[in-house]
């Protein structure tokens, strides 16, 4: 097994959404060592998490685990981010957004990574019916700087002369007059 500090190891940095994702991590290089004991695969998981979160990974429902299934359940419970059902939140896209318009999108290739950060948040809230195809459209231009935002609405105005402004204009169009601006 690799040692914390190499690269290769698993990190764990409290992120519950990133928690399912670790343990297979983890469960890989325990197969590849050849290792499939319970307190050796608990040790391991432990050991390349944040210490913080491996402490409390030390309870009554956790103790009493006697799979490697039932402890990794035991503490994705401690964790309501790591369910499916909760994965993404409104505020995940409003926060995305913001870092979005606060270091700015001046290339085709940093508007590209906001669209897909973007889209995967947004499908799974449109998906949960968290938000509507309305508040994405009005949502989606927020993440631009100013100067972007202006000349985007400007543009799609012109494509789009009968949508009102309170309905936004459909997250594709917008996308493609950003891209074509870039």
């Amino acid at each position: 097994m690799p040692a914390r500090t190499h690269p290769s190891a698993p990190r764990f940095n409290g992120d519950g959404r990133q928690l399912k994702r670790y343990f297979e991590d983890v469960e890989e290089l325990l197969r590849g060592a050849q290792i499939f004991d319970l307190p050796t695969h608990v040790y391991h998981a432990k050991r390349y998490a944040d210490p913080l979160d491996a402490e409390s990974w030390i309870g009554a429902n956790i103790a009493a685990a006697t799979t490697w299934d039932q402890w990794k359940e035991a503490v994705i419970a401690l964790y309501p981010e790591a369910s499916e059902d909760r994965k993404y939140s409104y505020g995940d896209l409003d926060h995305l957004t913001q870092e979005f318009r606060e270091k700015g999108i001046f290339t085709k290739t940093e508007l590209s990574n906001y669209h897909r950060r973007f889209k995967a948040i947004s499908d799974f809230l449109l998906g949960k019916g968290r938000v509507s195809q309305t508040q994405i459209n009005l949502e989606f231009p927020k993440g631009f700087h100013d100067s972007l935002r202006t000349e985007v609405k400007a543009r799609l105005k012109q494509q789009f002369p009968d949508v009102h402004k309170e309905d936004g204009y459909p997250l594709a169009a917008t996308y493609a007059a950003a891209e074509f601006l870039m």
